[in-house]
């Protein structure tokens, strides 16, 4: 089955709050090049998406594209540092007595200092992430190679016709091989008549009407 070597694939899927959308693209190339760009955090995936690739298509540059965008609300969590918001406490308390000041210390003013809430972000599991991403290639590369297939049948039924039309010239010029060999000796006859008769035949005029 012939194969078209240009093509397009896309492919989406959602896991852990997080979408991935895989692309490819493939274009002419005399070997099998794969070309990858993902996001940092996805990287350690490269080795998996280009298995997949390759197991699908034999030749040809394909580049892919991984992007990877927030679906959902993130779980994030905030964590008090106690041991510091105490530090803090301590050292404004220790200052207040320095200074003579009886102001009262406030919640706002500790929770306001640098590192006494901390936000903590969900941690990122590429496993958990992984079958979205097989799923989101899986699919692009499925559409890709449909392209590739539906354009080499295209290329096929093209060059098919092709060779039918020649075919037919062929038959056409066999067919009339022997009439036009018999139609140049009849001509090439009545012309000799007409010199013979009219007595202008010469062994010039024979050889040039021979040649033509």
């Amino acid at each position: 089955m012939i194969k078209s070597m240009t093509g397009f694939g896309r492919g989406e899927a959602v896991a852990a709050g997080k979408k991935f959308t895989f692309e490819l693209k493939a274009v002419n190339h005399r070997y099998s090049e794969i070309v990858l760009r993902l996001p940092r955090s996805l990287q350690a995936l490269e080795d998996r998406i280009r298995k997949i690739i390759q197991a699908s298509v034999a030749r040809g540059r394909v580049d892919g594209y991984l992007s990877m965008e927030d679906c959902g609300e993130k779980s994030a969590t905030v964590k008090v540092d106690k041991a510091l918001a105490e530090a803090y406490y301590n050292a404004m308390k220790e200052l207040q007595e320095t200074l003579g000041i009886s102001e009262e210390i406030q919640l706002k003013q500790l929770v306001s200092l640098p590192g006494v809430l901390v936000v903590v972000e969900p941690e990122e599991d590429i496993e958990e992430w992984w079958p979205a991403v097989q799923a989101a290639v899986e699919a692009a590369v499925a559409q890709l190679v449909h392209m590739r297939t539906v354009e080499g049948a295209q290329l096929a039924k093209d060059l098919y016709d092709r060779v039918e039309q020649l075919n037919i010239l062929n038959r056409n010029i066999m067919a009339r091989s022997p009439l036009v060999v018999e139609e140049y000796r009849e001509r090439l006859a009545s012309r000799l008549n007409d010199f013979i008769s009219d007595g202008t035949l010469t062994a010039e005029r024979l050889c040039a009407e021979a040649a033509v």
